[in-house]
């Protein structure tokens, strides 16, 4: 973690919950809530991330191992948006093994091919918008990708990804709080930082394969 504010606090897998400082460490199964708080993460693959106030992020499983400016086969980044925003870098994992990165949430997961995006998700559904690289969101109804310049809107689990303004069953792309928040962000440069402390590893087996959201409890 190389920055945090407010209130931002890390819970544990037993629900025990501690301050988010400057320099902690996020093990595989915590919870990051950012609360009045804004927290931006490096990951030891390279990856920033930038979190909002009012967003509950997880890290599902995380396992990195430095090969020669490489990663391995057995490497992934998997974590799930509970609620709020972000925008993020991605690191080696995200760049050369895209099918071992994504982030779930309740009605969509997010993949992605070595890039910089953000993405928002609230009680009207999730936005995700690219500015550099591709990524694919996929749903129960299907799946879209968005080009740097791109915004894409689910509204629930069972609708298509859309791109803002076209029409998605009542969900416009303008009325949207995540598109807001994802116009608004900033530069990527807002995420970067010389200190990259070391992210916790676990080197438990997960499935790899990309595929459509499991529900979140």
């Amino acid at each position: 973690m190389i920055f945090a504010s407010g209130h931002a606090q890390i819970i544990s897998k037993t629900g025990q919950s501690r301050p988010a400082v400057r320099g902690s460490d996020v093990a595989a199964g915590e919870t990051v809530d950012t609360a009045d708080g804004r927290l931006q993460l490096r990951f030891s693959d390279g990856a920033s991330m930038s979190l909002q106030p009012d967003t509950r992020f997880r890290i599902d499983d995380f396992r990195f191992v430095e090969q020669n400016g490489n990663a391995s086969s057995d490497d992934r980044s998997f974590f799930t948006l509970l609620k709020g925003g972000f925008r993020t870098v991605t690191g080696l994992i995200g760049k050369l093994r895209r099918e071992q990165y994504k982030i779930d949430t309740a009605v969509a997961t997010i993949g992605i091919r070595g890039t910089d995006y953000s993405a928002h998700y609230d009680a009207s559904g999730l936005s995700v918008r690219t500015f550099g690289g591709l990524v694919e969101v996929c749903s129960e109804g299907g799946c879209a990708e968005a080009a740097p310049g791109e915004t894409l809107l689910v509204a629930d689990r069972k609708s298509k990804p859309q791109r803002q303004g076209q029409d998605a069953g009542g969900l416009k792309g303008a009325g949207h709080a995540g598109v807001s928040a994802a116009h608004t962000w900033g530069t990527a440069a807002g995420i970067a930082d010389s200190t990259r402390p070391r992210a916790e590893r676990n080197d438990s087996n997960v499935r790899s394969s990309f595929a459509a959201p499991s529900k979140i409890p």
